[in-house]
């Protein structure tokens, strides 16, 4: 026995929340002094730590899959499952001296959160909710500068999406 299609869709949750993020640029510019201009490129699947980004890509948004899981009971005889979703948000630090501050990072997560916490079904999946348990501005301890001394600053949204388990 094979299985054509999976039960839950994880790359289809994950490719419609980047298509969402892709078509509204204009929101996610808001605040920001380096603007997104090639949404294909700048908004991408990816783990922050393995996806190779040049200076000319920031800001950057990567959206990650994470975990799942599902609920032990059923709810009438749906089943429920939660997806969580890594979204890094990353911005090139152009001040002189490298990386000072993280506001254009903290402008970028909270342009994110707001467009997600307005759509909270972003897509055609079958999504039931979605809610962001936290979101850390911090990124730059993880990432810092790279090898050529390029300093960013940048963000982690824990997203949660909860569809049904056909």
């Amino acid at each position: 026995m094979s299985l054509d299609n999976p039960k839950i869709d994880y790359l289809t949750i994950r490719d419609e929340l980047l298509t969402f993020l892709r078509a509204n640029l204009t929101a996610l510019n808001v605040g920001l002094d380096t603007k997104f201009t090639v949404a294909s490129t700048q908004i991408k699947k990816g783990y922050i730590n393995q996806t190779p980004t040049f200076m000319t890509d920031y800001p950057i948004i990567l959206v990650d899959t994470v975990s799942e899981d599902e609920e032990p009971l059923t709810m009438g005889l749906r089943k429920l499952a939660t997806i969580y979703l890594n979204v890094y948000g990353v911005v090139y630090e152009i001040s002189e001296g490298g990386y000072d501050d993280n506001d254009e990072a903290v402008n970028l997560m909270s342009n994110i959160q707001g467009l997600l916490r307005d759509n909270v079904t972003f897509s055609s999946a079958n999504i039931m909710y979605t809610r962001i348990p936290s979101t850390n501005f911090k990124l730059n301890e993880i990432v810092g500068a790279n090898d050529e001394g390029v300093y960013v600053a940048g963000g982690i949204l824990n997203l949660e999406v909860q569809v049904e388990v056909i």
